[in-house]
């Protein structure tokens, strides 16, 4: 089930990249959903409970998750609760979402743009607890490159947008991608080519 759920978030996140600059949404996105069968729930026969965590970001985080949100719910498949962080850093310091009361945790926050945003340490402990324990991660979208302070989030996320001094870096080599193009596009022509020589 929650293989289902991060291939239905992995479209999620496709479709906010598409429609990252519409401030509305669309009369099509309020297109009635089948309900989902009976087999495609847990094997506790329910929907997973789902957890959205937002409160700032780089991008329009109010949209993604309210898109999101509607995504998941339309499907059948899942509960959505959306947990907001406080914009008053005193009010900040007593969130507190309890993340063992879900099946997954979307994470929907960045501080890109201002690193003193910070979920309070013992909100960042208790998401690495529940991560240990088995509970369900998902990073959307910017999250991947939110909390560069947090070096356990690093390892949570597995791969994050950071500079080439921390950690290790996933580098593409773009000019041999188009290099191997080029070379099937000249192979299928017949066409001899200095890749091939």
């Amino acid at each position: 089930m929650k293989k289902i759920f991060f291939a239905i978030l992995f479209f999620v996140t496709a479709a906010l990249y598409c429609y990252q600059s519409i401030t509305a949404v669309n009369r099509r996105y309020h297109e009635p959903v089948a309900p989902a069968s009976k087999a495609m729930l847990t094997s506790q026969n329910r929907p997973l409970t789902v957890l959205i965590v937002d409160g700032f970001s780089n991008h329009d985080w109010k949209q993604t998750t309210a898109l999101t949100k509607w995504i998941l719910e339309g499907s059948g498949l899942f509960r959505v609760n959306v947990s907001t962080i406080p914009s008053d850093s005193i009010q900040r310091l007593s969130w507190a979402p309890n993340f063992g009361n879900y099946d997954v945790v979307v994470q929907n926050t960045n501080n890109i743009q201002d690193t003193t945003l910070r979920w309070p340490i013992s909100v960042e402990r208790s998401l690495e607890k529940y991560v240990r324990a088995g509970g369900g991660l998902y990073i959307l979208h910017s999250a991947n490159n939110a909390f560069s302070h947090w070096k356990e989030y690093d390892k949570m996320i597995g791969l994050g947008w950071r500079p080439a001094t921390v950690g290790y870096a996933l580098k593409l080599m773009l000019k041999r991608i188009f290099s191997a193009f080029h070379l099937v596009w000249a192979w299928e022509r017949g066409m001899e080519t200095d890749l091939m020589r």
